[in-house]
Formats: C-alpha cells, sequence, structure tokens
C-alpha cells in the first residue's frame, strides 16, 4: 500500500516549475483594481522620459489610463476618456506623447454593447493632470464597427491614427483607415483608405521626422506581415514590403488556423505585430507557430526606405525546444542604440501552462542577442479558476530610454485575489550579460 501510495503521489504531482532567468527589475502592480486588466500600452514624453502614459483594458470599467511622473516608480490609475461607456471589453486603447507634452489616448467605445458599436475616440490633452479633450474620429452614416487602433505623433505634434473597420451590417467588408490632425486632437481628416487590405489582424503605427510614418499590418487573409512607409502623413504609401510570412490564414479569435496553447487555453494567440524604429532601422517584431508547433517569436529589420529587409528571425526558445514564446513588443533606446525585445516564456514550465514576462537586449540591430532576464518576478497562471476569458490579451507594451527598459504586461500571479493585473518594471541595460 505504501509503494502503491508513492506511486500514485509521483503520478499525479505537477512537474516542478523553475524560474530559470534573472530578475531584470524590481516588479510595481500599476493597476491596483479589482477588475481584470488586460492588452497595456505605454508611451514616453520625448522630452522628458520620466512620464509615462499607459492603458489597458479593464472588464470594470472597459478601460483605464495610467500616468508616471518619476519613470515607472509610481503610477496614477483612473477610467480612461471618454468617462460613458460600456463595459464591454471592446477598448483595446494605444496611447502616444508627442512634442509640447502633448498626451495622446485612441480607443474603441461603445455605450450599448452591441453593434454597430464600438466606434473609434481619440482623446488629448496637454501634460499629465489636464482635462482630456474627446473627440469622435472617422464619423461615418454607415453601419461600421471600428477595430483595435494604432498611434502616433509626429516630430512637428502631428497626431495619427490606424485603424480597421467594417463595413456593411449583413455582409460586411474590411478596411484599413487613416486620420490625423494638426491641432492637437481639435479637428481630424476624414479618413483615408490605406491600400487594399481586407483581412487585417493587427497594426502597429510609429512615426519619425514631419510626415513620416512607418505602419506594420498582420493580414490573416494573405497570411503575410507587412511594413509600409509614408512621407507625406499618410496622404500616399509604398508599395507594401513582406517581412514575414504566417503559417496558417488566422482570423480573430480562435478560429481556421489559430494556434491553441497551454497557458492561454481559453483563447489563441494573438497575430499583431510591433514596431520600433531608429534613425537607421525598423524593426518588426510578431509572433506565429514555428517549424516545431510551438508559439514562437519572429524579428525582421530593414532600413528606413524598406529597400532591405533582414529576417524573418526566430528568437527565444530553451535548449531543449518545448517552450512557448508569444506575444512579443519591441523598443529602440534612441540614446543608446540598443534593440529591445519582450515576451512571455514559458521555460522553466514543462506543462507550459505558466509563463514570466521575459526580455533580452542587441547592440547590434537584432543579430545577436544578450541573455535574456525576466521582467516578472513571479510567474502567470492563466489556467487556474477565475482566470478571465480574455487572458493576456493581445499585445504588451514597451518603451526604453537612457538605458532602461518600461515593459508593462498583464500578470495574473495572483488571479484569485486581484484578477489579473498591469504590472511594470524598469530593467536596465547593465542588468543583461552575454550568454
Amino acid at each position: 500500500m505504501a509503494a502503491a501510495a508513492v506511486g500514485i503521489y509521483f503520478g499525479f504531482r505537477s512537474p516542478p516549475i523553475h524560474d530559470e532567468l534573472p530578475l531584470g527589475g524590481r516588479n510595481i502592480d500599476v493597476s491596483r483594481s479589482s477588475a481584470a486588466q488586460f492588452e497595456p500600452s505605454i508611451a514616453v514624453d520625448p522630452s522628458n522620459g520620466k512620464v509615462l502614459l499607459a492603458s489597458s483594458m479593464d472588464d470594470l470599467a472597459d478601460a483605464r489610463v495610467y500616468v508616471s511622473r518619476d519613470g515607472g516608480a509610481s503610477w496614477t490609475s483612473n477610467p480612461a476618456p471618454p468617462a460613458e461607456r460600456g463595459a464591454c471589453g471592446l477598448s483595446h486603447p494605444a496611447v502616444a506623447i508627442g512634442p509640447g507634452g502633448l498626451q495622446v489616448y485612441a480607443s474603441l467605445a461603445s455605450d450599448t454593447c452591441q453593434p454597430p458599436d464600438p466606434l473609434l475616440y481619440v482623446a488629448t490633452r496637454r501634460g499629465t493632470t489636464g482635462a482630456w479633450r474627446v473627440r469622435r474620429v472617422g464619423a461615418t452614416r454607415r453601419f461600421a464597427y471600428d477595430q483595435r487602433p494604432a498611434v502616433a505623433v509626429d516630430g512637428k505634434g502631428t497626431v495619427y491614427v490606424v485603424w480597421p473597420r467594417l463595413l456593411g451590417e449583413f455582409s460586411s467588408h474590411q478596411v484599413l483607415l487613416l486620420s490625423r490632425s494638426s491641432d492637437g486632437g481639435r479637428t481630424w481628416s476624414p479618413p483615408r483608405r490605406i491600400g487594399k487590405y481586407t483581412g487585417v489582424y493587427g497594426i502597429d503605427l510609429a512615426a519619425g521626422g514631419r510626415g513620416v510614418l512607418h505602419l506594420a499590418v498582420s493580414d490573416g487573409r494573405a497570411q503575410r506581415v507587412d511594413v509600409l512607409r509614408s512621407s507625406d502623413g499618410g496622404t500616399t504609401w509604398s508599395t507594401p514590403r513582406r517581412v514575414g510570412r504566417l503559417a496558417e490564414p488566422y482570423v480573430v479569435g480562435c478560429g481556421a488556423g489559430a494556434a491553441p496553447i497551454p497557458a492561454q487555453p481559453q483563447r489563441c494567440i494573438s497575430l499583431t505585430p510591433r514596431i520600433a524604429v531608429s534613425p537607421q532601422r525598423i524593426a518588426v517584431v510578431y509572433g506565429d507557430v514555428g517549424r516545431d508547433g510551438h508559439p514562437a517569436v519572429f524579428l525582421s529589420t530593414a532600413d528606413p526606405a524598406l529597400r532591405s529587409v533582414r529576417g524573418p528571425q526566430r528568437i527565444g526558445g530553451s535548449p531543449d525546444g518545448k517552450t512557448d514564446q508569444f506575444l512579443p513588443t519591441v523598443a529602440y533606446d534612441r540614446s543608446t542604440g540598443d534593440l529591445w525585445l519582450c515576451y512571455y516564456d514559458t521555460r522553466g514550465d514543462s506543462t507550459r501552462k505558466h509563463a514570466w514576462l521575459t526580455c533580452t537586449l542587441s547592440r547590434d540591430d537584432g543579430r545577436t542577442w544578450l541573455r535574456p532576464v525576466h521582467a516578472a518576478s513571479s510567474k502567470s497562471d492563466e489556467t487556474v479558476t477565475g482566470a478571465d476569458a480574455l487572458g493576456y490579451g493581445d499585445v504588451a507594451g514597451l518603451v526604453a530610454g537612457g538605458g532602461v527598459a518600461h515593459p508593462v504586461w498583464t500578470d495574473d500571479r495572483d488571479s484569485l485575489n486581484t484578477a489579473e493585473e498591469i504590472y511594470t518594471a524598469a530593467i536596465r541595460r547593465t542588468r543583461l550579460r552575454r550568454p
């Protein structure tokens, strides 16, 4: 009987979990709310690296805004503008900061939680404490259903927002649109269509000099990740340059071709690309299934004119090849030239259910990488009872400056008590070492 008991114990005992990487920095709970938060984004003031603006979806108020004035050491947390919105889990917010402390918060808002909602709203303000000016962008009399936006501000202070839109009540079709504001968000241009995309899964937008834009597009229908460039503020765009090939045709959710993972059993992984721009290179990261069948992170880089592309290159993984990496995000530190990359990683758990947000750094535009560190000091587990159905959401956020990276991520280390929270850490480049 004793032998049988021992056999049962070892047969049903969960495999050990090993935290195999060093910690990059002290963890801070940004959201501190009883509701579940997910899908964060973050921006840094280009003239003051101590000022950070972040956002997340919230299953209670639907969206939240976070502000730090001390480089991420402390944060305020408030419901996002517009304040009157339904708690539908449809907001998908994005943030940016431009010259003169212009803060931008773009999100989807619904008051009925029924089609034709949600619709796109953009809120702007000067500084960190003023009132938000909220504008509905891209108003139309047609039946419209807006999808996740991306927002950026160029060196002149022009604000740009790009978003997919479904048109038509019974037989809908998708278009990819851009609108811009040159007066701090008071007025917006009529939407202008970008390309002929009809199967966009996700997008990300970066602004450089005056009117210079780079747009990353994950085209699920065509099974490719593209980068486009505009030098005239989005009036015209270059021919899409493919920087990645998706393994399967993808649709939002867990439809055909989607990739389920043990770490997020209620929802498949996101293929939303993330883009970062330096004066010399453009970097795009995205998640997809690798040749070994595991979700993986891929990086491609290009010159700013998109004449040459290097990649895609698989980043991360473990020596035994039995881990998952997903939801990557990327940022350049213009003060050092470093390229930062963060992603969720199940390394250390043979069941692939527990994940840590993990970060690494390249000093040569992605050719080689330093040994990664954990941004998260504790593992997350979205398989436990009470985990939110949206899991980690579709994106994580990252900015870098002055030799310090600031990732923001969805963290489920204590879901029974606090639900999913938004965490951050300040990771100094000196914390990373060569492999």
